[in-house]
């Protein structure tokens, strides 16, 4: 086992005698003695310590990150590849420390175990040299300050080791019922990989709470004593602009890789992060898919997890993901998780669809019956009944809420029923009950940069730029280079953000009509040719007419809007542009009384009226007219 040299402040040494216990039970011989604690005299003592030792734990504090000894004490660990850094109140280490992943045991107070204090120790146990050397061996010039030793706890620990292995051996405690196994290692012996193992395994052991803990994460010993089901295989890859990484995920039983990744370069501390949040996703896909009363055969199980890890990350391009789904259900068609993204996937390609004109007979037909064979494995499935609003006409708000509502009451903790929950409300213009929803859904599936992207459009919608554009910056940090986050930044600029960052994804995608937008949102003297360009050449169909409304609003053109909407020849487009009408540009337009008398001509203005569920920008106190008036004038007026 290893030798163990415990750096903490002498006012901790409360905290430091658990953690000195903690590792003596784990079988390390401990360094540690509250007497040194800054007496110069000991200096020699210490160092020669602190040279001998094979790990330097050291637990940050409010008081050890003031003290010269222990910032001493670490950086000899640091310096040479030893330091094991922890927090014990939360504290973060001071500048030079930051760059290594901390373990965060500021609430454990010496009873029981965590998953992080079993990772610490086994990091300590990693430490430790091939073949320890003899007790006769240590100097005895030591003994005022000694290295703790072999007593009675030191044997019974030893014992209960023994023991374990005879129980592993026999027993299998980790039965068909047990939850599955997976640790983290390094794929390559150098340091740099040996370190991203270690910090995205306690990265990814702070996470599993997000989790539903369907896997366990093992330590490095517990692992040697138990063959993990899973192994994530990390190691660094050359790269000339920033630090890369290779992530395997390999079967324990015959070391199969079932899914991989690279990350591109970027700094280690984001990188770190963006590998545990990765991990811990497709843990989580691995979890269901391994349940031992649903368990997948291997072609499936690989099937499934590479589509279900690629599911939070792909907005823009879900025919892969389809395909892989089909595939799934078709192999195993009593396998619920497929079915419930399956169902999710198609009603999002209909509505995707149906922006671009008639939606194909096939793909109604096809989510109907996959529906109903949802239904028939498990009846009230949250995800069939928000998957079935799909089948519904735009304009049929009542039922599309009604159907949502009753999927989230079944389901309020759901990430996926919010977000399309989420989508509705804003259609409706219920804009901070959207955003209620989407935050809740971030909550509960942080690990998805799909389901932050939806955050940041309920925010940006709600007129809330500065905290959308600060979650576009932290989905940048996270997730860089994913499709989502590519897609989120090219949408966020188009719309609220730096035009000149949209005008190059505009260039790049031949998007002429936007080009031109950017174009006048950066040079003012560019915006009437613009706007008489999309007067001049609009085509008598919803998508220009949206693209008319947002440019008139966005440039304030209020009453050449207003001309537009009204004289509009097809009325029925009116009712197609209600992810539009409750947007930031069109705040002055909603401000003019004329827009009541706009939604009385669109299915809105009777879903406000039978349900009672008014629109947010009907309660603003600078409103100036009161929305059920103008409600009954305009329906007064139809009438006539």
């Amino acid at each position: 086992m290893a030798k163990v040299f415990l750096s903490y402040d002498r006012d901790d040494a409360a905290r430091a005698r658990h953690f000195a216990r903690a590792l003596e039970q784990a079988g390390h011989e401990v360094w540690w003695d509250l007497h040194v604690r800054g007496g110069a005299q000991f200096s020699k003592v210490i160092e020669e310590a602190l040279n001998a030792a094979n790990a330097v734990v050291v637990l940050w504090s409010a008081k050890a990150i003031e003290s010269p000894w222990v910032r001493d004490e670490a950086a000899a660990g640091r310096d040479s590849g030893r330091l094991v850094p922890v927090t014990i109140d939360g504290t973060e280490p001071p500048l030079g420390f930051r760059q290594f992943q901390t373990f965060d045991l500021s609430r454990w107070r010496g009873r029981g175990t965590t998953s992080t204090l079993r990772i610490l120790l086994g990091d300590v146990a990693a430490m430790a040299p091939p073949v320890a050397r003899p007790m006769a061996e240590r100097s005895s010039a030591h003994a005022p300050l000694h290295w703790f030793r072999w007593d009675w706890r030191v044997a019974t620990a030893a014992v209960a080791v023994v023991l374990t292995a005879i129980v592993v051996g026999v027993w299998h405690p980790w039965s068909a019922d047990a939850a599955p196994t997976v640790v983290v290692r390094p794929a390559a012996s150098d340091a740099l990989s040996r370190s991203l193992a270690r910090d995205v395994a306690v990265e990814l052991g702070s996470l599993q709470g997000v989790q539903s803990n369907t896997i366990r994460l093992l330590s490095e010993t517990e692992a040697a004593a138990r063959r993990p089901e899973l192994i994530f295989e990390i190691s660094q890859s050359s790269a000339s602009s920033g630090t890369a990484a290779n992530v395997a995920l390999t079967s324990g039983t015959d070391n199969t890789i079932v899914w991989s990744k690279a990350f591109q370069p970027g700094g280690i501390a984001d990188l770190k992060q963006q590998i545990a949040f990765t991990a811990a996703r497709v843990l989580g896909c691995a979890g269901e898919a391994l349940d031992p009363h649903q368990k997948l055969r291997d072609d499936t199980f690989k099937l499934y997890l590479n589509a279900c890890a690629q599911l939070a990350e792909s907005t823009v391009d879900s025919a892969p993901l389809l395909t892989g789904f089909r595939q799934v259900v078709a192999q195993a068609p009593r396998f619920a998780p497929a079915w419930r993204k399956l169902l999710l996937l198609e009603a999002n390609q209909i509505d995707a669809e149906r922006e671009d004109g008639p939606v194909p007979a096939d793909h109604v037909s096809l989510l109907r019956s996959h529906i109903a064979a949802a239904r028939a494995l498990v009846p009230g499935m949250p995800e069939a009944l928000a998957a079935q609003t799909s089948l519904l006409p735009l304009d049929a708000f009542g039922p599309r809420l009604q159907l949502l509502d009753a999927a989230k009451s079944a389901a309020p903790d759901n990430p996926a029923v919010l977000s399309r929950r989420m989508t509705t409300l804003q259609s409706v213009g219920r804009m901070h009950d959207a955003i209620s929803d989407a935050s809740r859904a971030a909550d509960l599936d942080p690990l998805s940069p799909a389901v932050r992207a939806s955050y940041v459009d309920a925010l940006a919608y709600a007129g809330r730029i500065d905290a959308a554009r600060d979650q576009v910056a932290d989905v940048e940090r996270l997730w860089p280079g994913s499709t989502v986050v590519k897609d989120l930044e090219f949408r966020f600029n188009a719309r609220f953000g730096d035009p000149r960052i949209a005008l190059v994804f505009a260039r790049q995608r031949a998007l002429k009509g936007l080009e031109l937008n950017l174009e006048a949102r950066i040079d003012p003297t560019k915006i009437d040719p613009y706007i008489a360009w999309l007067l001049k050449d609009r085509d008598p169909n919803a998508g220009h007419l949206g693209v008319l409304v947002q440019a008139l609003g966005e440039f304030h053109r209020e009453n050449e809007l207003y001309a537009v909407v009204f004289s509009w020849p097809n009325r029925g487009d009116l009712a197609q542009l209600e992810d539009i009408w409750f947007r930031p540009a069109l705040q002055q337009f909603r401000r003019d009384p004329r827009f009541i008398r706009l939604m009385a001509e669109t299915p809105l203005l009777r879903y406000w009226q039978t349900t009672g569920n008014w629109p947010d920008f009907c309660f603003d106190p600078e409103l100036p007219y009161d929305c059920k008036k103008q409600a009954k004038l305009a329906i007064n007026n139809i009438a006539q």
